[in-house]
């Protein structure tokens, strides 16, 4: 996910309350680096604009070949 949406979610019931857990940010990440992350977070937009509690919609663009 976008780092930005991350760090709304991270605001929000159950995950408010893991204190203890520190977030590792896309560019933190050598994973999320080294295999061309940024080309795999989705377009997210909440369900309703100004309550992330609701939630949020994530689409991919894909494209698979059969041959």
């Amino acid at each position: 996910m976008p780092d930005d949406v991350n760090d709304i979610v991270g605001t929000l019931p159950p995950y408010d309350g893991h204190i203890t857990l520190e977030r590792l940010a896309n560019d933190e990440d050598h994973l999320y680096q080294s295999d061309n992350g940024q080309d795999l977070v989705p377009d997210v937009r909440p369900v309703s604009e100004g309550n992330p509690e609701i939630g949020f919609i994530a689409a991919f663009t894909l494209a698979v070949v059969t041959s």
